[in-house]
């Protein structure tokens, strides 16, 4: 959804761009987080929250319908408006099945809108399958607290490099 609009390029390309000092790893992972703060703005700005646009257009397209049966036949104005309030709930639309989709990671394509609610069930069982809520280090100590199972992974993790050449990553 997102590489379908030009902004996302550029939002990726700016972030990562900015210089920041220090070694090369902390550089990058300061790059990263500018970049996920950068996407989610401009998310934000381009997107919206879907269900919302989608209630208001709603609201929108019935009220502009209500003008059109008070009439005894409808302007060409209110018939045009009516028009493009359809295309862009069906764009909305469209942007809802493709933002469920690509969470869910399943061949969505094809069943449309009436799967929303499934792609949604499917998203959270990931993430409660991919979430680490118990740890048991090599000693046989088990860790359970969030902080702690962090600190491990932080400390025991070798933080790499990152690539060389980031603008062949961003194109």
């Amino acid at each position: 959804m997102w590489t379908r609009d030009a902004g996302c390029k550029n939002g990726v390309r700016n972030a990562m761009a900015r210089g920041f000092s220090g070694p090369p790893s902390f550089s990058f992972c300061r790059n990263l987080s500018a970049c996920r703060k950068e996407l989610m703005e401009w998310n934000h700005k381009c997107f919206g929250n879907l269900d919302v646009k989608l209630k208001q257009l709603d609201r929108k397209l019935t009220e502009c319908q209500e003008q059109q049966h008070r009439c005894v036949s409808p302007t060409e104005q209110q018939l045009i408006q009516e028009q493009s309030l359809l295309l862009e709930y069906e764009e909305v639309l469209r942007r809802k099945d493709i933002h469920w989709g690509q969470k869910s990671r399943q061949d969505w394509y094809g069943m449309g809108e009436f799967y929303t609610k499934y792609f949604h069930t499917v998203v959270i069982n990931r993430r409660r399958r991919n979430d680490i809520n118990r740890l048991v280090k090599l000693n046989g100590e088990v860790l359970t607290q969030r902080l702690e199972i962090g600190d491990h992974l932080y400390s025991t993790t070798q933080i790499c490099s990152p690539p060389r050449n980031l603008n062949m990553m961003v194109s």
